[in-house]
């Protein structure tokens, strides 16, 4: 409650973000009492046995050609949009998965730690359930090699945490993370 006190004293006005454990209840009670926004929690997934050799025919990586259309159905309600992802090549590697010229899905991940972070994998509504998340997932975990792999994914999204299992992930047990958004009151 000390480290609430000095925000509400000393930056009225301000926005602040919290990402914590979930089962840190003393945070999130305080939190609660602040009405602070909260996001789905996170659960951590953990590449331990990649799952290679599946068909990546279709999957290439991100172009001048093709930014234009990966920005088009990129995720938005994120920092790292698509705009800012295809300007930071230097940080992130995307790769699309191509269909009669047009992007119908894109994975973005990071390319220069020892453990790489899948950070957005998606793919429209109207493409799901054709293997290609299995195609970008593919493709990704064979240009990542050696390297380690780790994501975050909600909690309750079991498509995508069968998927990730499919392709060699296993939860990290303990390890989900929760986001509140907390804007400090103005006095």
């Amino acid at each position: 409650a000390d480290a609430f006190h000095y925000l509400e004293q000393y930056y009225p006005g301000y926005s602040v973000d919290f990402v914590f454990n979930p089962g840190n209840y003393i945070l999130k009670e305080q939190l609660e009492l602040r009405n602070a926004e909260f996001e789905p929690e996170q659960q951590k997934m953990v590449l331990t046995t990649p799952v290679l050799g599946s068909d990546t025919t279709g999957v290439e990586i991100l172009s001048e050609e093709y930014i234009g259309q990966y920005c088009a159905i990129h995720s938005t309600d994120m920092y790292w949009t698509g705009e800012r992802v295809a300007h930071a090549q230097d940080r992130f590697r995307t790769l699309l998965v191509i269909r009669d010229d047009k992007v119908i899905g894109y994975i973005d991940m990071t390319c220069n730690f020892e453990e790489n972070e899948i950070y957005d994998l998606l793919v429209p509504e109207e493409y799901r359930r054709m293997g290609y998340g299995r195609k970008l997932l593919t493709k990704a975990l064979e240009m990542n090699q050696p390297k380690g792999m780790m994501l975050l994914v909600d909690i309750d999204n079991d498509p995508a945490i069968s998927l990730y299992e499919s392709m060699g992930f296993a939860k990290a047990q303990g390890q989900n993370t929760m986001t509140a958004h907390w804007t400090v009151p103005k006095i």
